[in-house]
């Protein structure tokens, strides 16, 4: 179990032994949900919208990818002209829309 206030889950396996209202409020759900990738390397808060959201380097995503024995990230949060965005080299933003 992660206590709040703790460093953020990185490994998806430790969100499935949280109780569900303890996975919730992890850092690792709302960054999954929220943060934003971005060129330079790093993780921090965006400049850009409310406090509580991040964002995130290749070198991020990475370590990320290889922790969890996956090979791309696949997101659909933001609007992408072309349709989708490569933004690191295993993560691609694809534009999704209800209607």
């Amino acid at each position: 179990r992660l206590p709040r206030g703790q460093d953020p889950a990185t490994e998806l396996a430790d969100l499935e032994r949280l109780p569900e209202a303890e996975a919730e409020v992890q850092r690792l759900i709302v960054d999954l949900l929220w943060a934003d990738p971005r060129g330079k390397t790093g993780y921090g808060p965006s400049y850009r919208v409310r406090k509580g959201c991040y964002i995130f380097g290749p070198d991020v995503t990475t370590a990320f990818l290889r922790r969890n024995q996956l090979r791309l990230m696949i997101r659909s949060h933001e609007v992408k002209v072309q349709g989708y965005e490569w933004t690191h080299s295993d993560c691609i933003t694809v534009f999704s829309a209800p209607n």
